[in-house]
């Protein structure tokens, strides 16, 4: 499952975002991102490795995760930030 996003950095200093900041949940079960995958689902080979993000800015990239065919009701979880910025997290139903 190939997931493209956009993500804006609304808060007053870099951000950093990385691939591992996002999950697949399906019922009680977890995946996780294809890192090696994002490289060639990226223009720029990078996605969303390591990425930084200044305030106010956007970054558009594809996440990639290795799922099961005929998985139903995927949620995608998505990780506040590392660190200090880490801690709270949002899902959001993805369609296919």
């Amino acid at each position: 499952m190939v997931i493209g996003l956009t993500i804006l950095n609304g808060d007053k200093e870099e951000r950093f975002v990385d691939s591992n900041m996002f999950k697949v949940n399906v019922g009680d079960t977890e995946y996780s991102a294809d890192t090696e995958l994002d490289l060639y689902a990226n223009e720029d080979g990078m996605g969303f490795f390591l990425e930084t993000i200044n305030p106010n800015l956007k970054k558009t990239g594809n996440i990639v995760f290795e799922l099961p065919k005929q998985v139903k009701n995927p949620m995608l979880e998505v990780s506040s930030g590392f660190g200090w910025a880490g801690g709270q997290s949002k899902e959001i139903q993805l369609t296919q």
